[in-house]
């Protein structure tokens, strides 16, 4: 938690110190009236003086002296005001403890992320959205996902020499080996939220004023393709661009800037963060290794594995399809 100073919290500290004020005030009234009575009890009761003359004699015959003058003072002070402060102490604690929690209760402001705005890649450039339209897209994405976990143990394997009819096939040369790759794709979705990929794609801006205030937001995004394996092999990036919906664009990479406003908090930090949407395709890629013996090639070995291939989309300009949140917070997310 975040205590940021507020001119309305402090004028409510302020009453509540004028309330403690009055209570002070109250409690003086109360002391003269308590000094009053002791001294008209002491008047109207002699035996109180005599009883403190008796009990003086016989301190002094059985000590040889008065009793110590600081003692006396230390029990009158005790009697007189002790009880006075006591008092002023039990009554106004809780009333500076109830201004500290209207000070700590309403006046900070928490440090958890809030969200301002919310905008959605279109056609036309970025569109706001509202926050519930933000959720059902992230749940849907979401619940993709969790359909296609399901699915995926599923998936059988390659094993069909019948898909390597139309795959790219490097020329064989006077290499020892030779590798093919073919991708066959099992499964496409054209619309994912990948709300695991989310991420703060401008700097913090900082409202130091006591009110609301229009703050600019610059940032910059690019997004390209992520998949569960590399394709540093320009054989198996063709193989994949022949067996992939949208051929050779899975691998583009899209991206943009510009500058937007947002109505900032006062004492708050805002910033940008940008969750993609993208194109899934999921398959299992094949690899035969051949060797060249005596100018005939002899297959050595095969290896296949599933393969989960997200790719960036562009409805529009340079930026990359996806969400665009707005965001606030009284610390600084870094």
């Amino acid at each position: 938690m975040v205590i940021v100073p507020n001119k309305v919290h402090v004028s409510k500290w302020v009453i509540q110190s004028q309330r403690c004020d009055k209570v002070i005030q109250i409690i003086i009234k109360i002391y003269k009236i308590h000094l009053l009575f002791t001294f008209q009890y002491i008047q109207n009761n002699p035996n109180y003086l005599y009883n403190l003359k008796k009990y003086l004699v016989i301190f002094w015959i059985r000590n040889g002296r008065y009793p110590n003058l600081k003692y006396w003072r230390m029990k009158l002070l005790k009697k007189f005001l002790l009880f006075p402060f006591a008092l002023m102490l039990i009554l106004c604690l809780p009333i500076y403890a109830g201004a500290e929690g209207v000070h700590n209760d309403e006046a900070p402001q928490n440090s958890e992320s809030e969200i301002i705005k919310v905008y959605k890649a279109s056609p036309t450039g970025l569109s706001e959205i509202s926050i519930e339209e933000y959720n059902d897209i992230v749940a849907q994405g979401q619940a993709l996902e969790a359909a296609k976990e399901g699915l995926l143990p599923s998936v059988p394997l390659f094993n069909a020499d019948s898909s390597f009819e139309n795959a790219p096939v490097i020329a064989l040369r006077d290499a020892f080996q030779t590798t093919i790759y073919a991708y066959q794709q099992n499964g496409y979705v054209s619309y994912v939220t990948r709300s695991g990929l989310t991420r703060k794609i401008s700097q913090s801006v900082y409202n130091s004023a006591s009110g609301s205030s229009l703050l600019n937001i610059s940032y910059s995004v690019s997004q390209g393709y992520i998949a569960n394996t590399s394709f540093g092999v320009t054989a198996k990036q063709t193989a994949v661009s022949a067996g992939i919906t949208g051929g050779s664009s899975w691998s583009n990479t899209y991206g943009g800037s510009n500058t937007t406003t947002a109505l900032v908090n006062p004492y708050n930090y805002a910033w940008m963060e940008y969750t993609p949407i993208m194109n899934n395709s999921f398959g299992v890629i094949t690899e035969k290794t051949y060797a060249n013996v005596q100018g005939n090639s002899v297959l050595v070995g095969t290896t296949s594995y599933d393969v989960d291939i997200y790719m960036a989309r562009l409805l529009s300009g340079s930026l990359p399809d996806g969400i665009y949140v707005i965001k606030q917070s009284a610390s600084n997310p870094g």
